[in-house]
């Protein structure tokens, strides 16, 4: 074999391997083996007219593993090699497709083409590259069925995987069923993709279930599973749950990872519970397993309740220890600035990330814009939004406009934003705009736009447009029947207050009760004052009434100072008069 190698005339190179196909093929094995190109070897044979069979082209498929068009560009070529690819042939290109669905999908139609019959591994192979594609991972399962080939626990293990991965947690628990109902053991990868569907979809109690049911089969649980029902937990702001899951880990020896601990924290965070947070980030930072995510989560849960002042002490202090702090870091601290309005700090934080080695990105200016935007800088937030992209950006620079009344300057940058990228928030920004100087026309207008373009009219932008109309009480009252909503009824009740519309605000609050289904002391105290204002006395003791007999059992003096209020004012205008 050695001496072969050497062979230098390509007549002698062509006559030993054509006449020793089995040496061909440990030599091709052996290049593949070493990462050497397969396939380039099989085109200097052909060119040096050495015969090929399938077995050496399943070898260069294989060899291109890593690589599917590679892998696809062999298969389309073996035609004229004048080989037919056999099963394993389609199988192994399948396979080298996983990270590209379509072409998974592809070869396994053009078998047919080919007359090569599709297995079990065909389909679990196309089923697996289908990852980003549950629906036709779906699709391909039910095939199998139809082609009388018995789904098993591969490919069911792998559809269940690319429903985890969509969130589309009742279609995994079906697969789960099926299987069962089939005889098929699941094993515990299918399980913990079923359960990470369920963390995904927010859906905590079905993931325990699940959980429980590994026990039940004595499937083991290990950290993948454990950490797919803490991050359930979390979503659904459950932190006492993950901290007794976390305690279930240790009770099973279980070894808790940084993912475990960081969901922890961010669970904490989510339910606001920032003392326990930092608990957990300052536990894991003693014995070294804290890192950048358990900083960032640490700083979310500090961002979620407007701590800046120590948020920026934590990151102060990660910079100088062994943590380096991410994007993602700088990100929630000045989340921070932003809920405690300290646009001065956000924009500190923003400049000194060039200085640590830190790129910003989207979220950092958005943000940015965003405290500009809510302190009223809307100068500040204008020029931060030319450096930022996306729409929400500009939303944020829009609102920051309407806030200081520049609704020239918000409805400028809306009609620059492509119109692919115009959604509920661009539309609402610009609507909250026109409040303040009161153009009800123009909320009007964007109303009808946003409805005309099939975009849902969600309650900010109805609230907003509402607000907008409080010189047109009639048209506040045909926007509230969009999407009523209490911030909603607040305001075409005071439309109608400053028209002196008495009569048609006492409908709006009868209206609100039967509609929302609850009570609200703030609606009723702004009907009373509507009531006042036309001197309406009566109506104004009648509604205390009302909630003085209300179920939700208002305290009396709550009521006595909405009916003092009302009171003085009809007292007010009986003596300007």
């Amino acid at each position: 074999m050695e001496g072969a190698t050497q062979l230098r005339e390509p007549r002698e190179f062509a006559t030993f391997w054509a006449e020793n196909p089995k040496e061909l093929t440990a030599h091709l094995n052996r290049l593949a083996d070493g990462g050497g190109d397969v396939s380039r070897t099989l085109h200097e044979l052909r060119q040096a007219n050495v015969p090929l069979n399938v077995v050496h082209v399943n070898v260069a498929i294989k060899a291109a593993r890593k690589n599917w068009q590679k892998a696809l560009q062999v298969l389309s070529e073996v035609a004229g090699w004048r080989v037919d690819p056999d099963v394993i042939s389609f199988n192994s290109a399948i396979s080298a497709c996983r990270k590209a669905w379509p072409s998974a999908v592809a070869l396994l139609e053009s078998m047919r083409a080919n007359r090569v019959v599709a297995t079990e591994v065909s389909y679990s192979s196309a089923i697996n590259a289908c990852s980003d594609a549950w629906e036709v991972a779906i699709e391909l399962l039910k095939a199998m069925e139809e082609e009388a080939l018995q789904p098993y626990v591969v490919a069911c293990g792998a559809a269940i995987n690319a429903c985890a991965r969509a969130g589309q947690s009742i279609t995994a628990r079906q697969i789960l069923e099926e299987m069962e109902m089939k005889q098929l053991q699941a094993n515990e990868i299918a399980f913990n993709s079923a359960i990470s569907a369920c963390e995904k979809a927010g859906d905590w109690e079905e993931a325990v279930v699940l959980l429980l049911r590994m026990y039940q089969k004595r499937l083991s649980t290990d950290t993948v599973s454990h950490n797919a029902v803490i991050s359930a937990f979390e979503k659904a702001g459950e932190w006492q749950r993950a901290v007794l899951q976390l305690q279930v880990m240790s009770n099973e020896k279980v070894t808790p990872d940084a993912i475990s601990h960081n969901a922890l924290i961010s669970a904490c965070a989510r339910a606001g519970k920032w003392e326990a947070a930092l608990g957990v980030f300052a536990s894991r930072l003693r014995v070294g397993g804290a890192d950048a995510h358990s900083l960032t989560a640490a700083l979310s849960a500090l961002a979620v309740a407007g701590l800046w002042g120590q948020a920026l002490a934590l990151l102060e202090e990660a910079e100088l220890g062994s943590l380096s702090p991410s994007c993602a870091a700088y990100n929630a601290a000045m989340g921070a600035c932003d809920v405690a309005g300290q646009w001065q700090r956000a924009l500190l934080l923003l400049a000194s990330m060039p200085r640590q080695q830190i790129q910003a990105d989207r979220i950092s200016r958005l943000t940015a814009v965003s405290t500009c935007g809510q302190a009223s800088q809307w100068q500040l937030a204008l020029a931060l939004q030319r450096t930022a992209d996306g729409a929400s950006s500009a939303a944020a620079a829009a609102s920051a406009c309407g806030s200081a009344s520049q609704w020239t300057r918000a409805l400028a940058i809306f009609h620059a934003l492509p119109e692919a990228s115009l959604d509920a928030v661009c539309y609402g920004a610009v609507i909250r705009a026109c409040e303040v100087p009161r153009k009800w026309g123009l909320a009007v207008a964007l109303v009808e736009e946003m409805r005309s373009k099939a975009i849902r009219v969600n309650e900010i932008c109805i609230s907003a447009a509402v607000a907008a109309s409080r010189d047109a009480w009639c048209a506040a009252l045909a926007l509230l029947q969009l999407a009523p909503s209490e911030a909603g009824f607040g305001a075409a009740i005071r439309a109608c207050q400053e028209s002196t519309q008495w009569v048609a605000a006492l409908g709006l609050f009868a209206d609100f009760r039967k509609e929302i289904g609850q009570d609200s002391l703030a609606i009723a105290t702004l009907t009373m004052s509507s009531c006042a204002q036309a001197d309406q006395w009566q109506q104004v003791l009648s509604l205390a009434e009302l909630l003085s007999q209300d179920e939700v059992g208002y305290e009396a003096a709550e009521i006595g100072t909405s009916l003092s209020v009302a009171l003085a004012e009809c007292e007010l205008r009986h003596t300007v008069v």
